[in-house]
């Protein structure tokens, strides 16, 4: 509430006078505004005001701005308003519209009550005092930033900005200032700078001083330090059934808070928050583990790690499609017992993927000889088995015969080898007969061999 002041003025000995009541701080409106000038007055001893014996004149530096004389004239261009009717309670305050930087000064409200006169001084300032908003609290770590000070609303157009960093001055700066369509001002400050972890939780203050506030206007800020996690995945090829690691690791992130998300499609396979350690640069490092234990349904689904952490408002995330292998397992079968006609079968089973490669040698070199090869057949727990068989030529010297099998799950080619030693020719049956029984003997016995492997991988520890 403004504070007034009482003037009395005696014109008519000592029994008569008009008391103003004004306020004695000066009135703040802001440019292209409507004002109200406060101006009250009573009669001592207290009596009727008679209207018709009522003067008031409103006026700024001679000029008279406004009259009441039994009716109101106004002599501002822009206007002016004084109503009449309040005028019976002792109201004599005047509203100014449309108010600029000419109208600032101080107004004489002048009252006559015949024969009584008094007047008071009402002070008007044409100005607005700067709003302020300060930006941004987060920022990155040892990324150039610029923290942005913006003076907005204020008349007249002047400011000077002080920056502090708790209480030590950055910079001083008296930036220009643009009129904008409100006819106030709008001014901005930049404090260029590159955030070090030693800037976190430090307050950053922006001081503007402008002639419509007595002490500088103050915006403050606790400024955010933040550093985006990095991530990388430990992967390597998952071999069916057997538990597995994933790997995922944050690094290089602050300040060390994290927590991880593993997914498997869109489906969560676990939440973890990680112990996280902290380096010699004072950035932390955490690193989360995913225990898994792979099936031939997890074969090209894409896993998953995101990172949440407060320097941004989605995760860091990677993706990894799986690879699952299964190594094969060789067994090696010949028939009849006699060493004269031999039929060697090669039996590969429980493999994943399904490409294989399957090679006869004799003595280390590309067999010559007749080769059957099986069928791929896809065993019940979907890895892979096939089969091959050899007929050596009759006439052949003793030799070793090796079967040879290439698969992406094995480091190094899986062989078994098998000694022949010819002997005195017997009969033994068609060859055509144990190729026949022996292709069928391949496709049943990989099926089974390969449930078994399945079995085995199940109860395996």
């Amino acid at each position: 509430m403004p504070s007034f002041s009482c003037l009395l003025l005696f014109l008519q000995g000592a029994w008569a006078a008009v008391i103003i009541q004004v306020p004695s701080s000066p009135v703040q409106a802001g440019p292209h505004s409507n004002v109200f000038l406060p101006c009250h007055f009573s009669l001592d001893p207290p009596r009727p005001i008679n209207v018709s014996a009522l003067i008031v004149k409103w006026s700024l530096r001679g000029r008279t701005i406004i009259m009441w004389h039994g009716s109101i004239s106004i002599f501002r261009p822009r206007g002016a308003v004084l109503n009449s009717q309040s005028l019976q309670e002792g109201n004599a305050s005047l509203c100014l519209t449309d108010v600029r930087g000419e109208d600032a000064g101080e107004y004489t409200c002048s009252v006559s009550h015949t024969p009584d006169v008094a007047e008071g001084k009402v002070a008007l300032k044409i100005e607005a005092p700067p709003r302020l908003t300060l930006g941004p609290t987060e920022v990155p770590l040892g990324k150039p930033i610029n923290l942005t000070c913006a003076a907005s609303d204020f008349y007249p157009g002047r400011v000077s900005v002080k920056w502090l960093r708790g209480s030590e001055t950055l910079k001083v700066d008296s930036p220009p200032a643009k009129l904008e369509a409100n006819y106030h001002f709008y001014a901005e400050s930049v404090l260029n700078f590159i955030p070090q972890i030693s800037d976190d939780g430090v307050t950053f203050s922006c001081h503007i001083q402008h002639q419509a506030a007595k002490d500088p206007i103050r915006k403050d800020i606790e400024l955010k330090v933040q550093a985006l996690p990095r991530l990388t995945l430990g992967l390597t090829d998952v071999e069916l059934g057997e538990p597995s690691n994933f790997l995922c690791v944050a690094s290089d992130f602050y300040p060390g808070n994290v927590s991880v998300k593993w997914l498997r499609g869109s489906e969560t396979l676990k939440v973890d928050s990680p112990p996280v350690q902290e380096g010699p640069d004072g950035l932390f490092y955490a690193e989360s583990v995913l225990e898994f234990t792979p099936q031939i349904s997890d074969a090209g689904v894409t896993f998953s790690c995101h990172i949440h952490h407060q320097a941004r408002k989605d995760p860091v995330s990677q993706d990894f499609e799986l690879k699952v292998v299964a190594r094969p397992e060789l067994h090696m079968l010949t028939r009849p017992p006699g060493k004269t006609f031999l039929v060697a079968e090669c039996l590969v089973c429980g493999f994943y993927p399904q490409n294989v490669t399957v090679q006869w040698l004799q003595n280390g070199e590309p067999i010559q000889g007749k080769i059957y090869e099986s069928e791929l057949v896809q065993n019940p727990n979907g890895t892979f088995s096939t089969g091959s068989v050899f007929f050596p030529k009759q006439g052949h010297f003793a030799a070793s015969y090796t079967c040879q099998v290439q698969h992406e799950a094995l480091e190094a080619p899986l062989e078994e080898t098998i000694p022949w030693e010819p002997e005195a020719l017997g009969y033994f049956g068609s060859p055509m007969t144990w190729l026949l029984g022996s292709l069928g003997h391949v496709v049943g016995l990989g099926m089974g061999i390969g449930a078994t492997l399945m079995y085995r991988r199940r109860r395996a520890p």
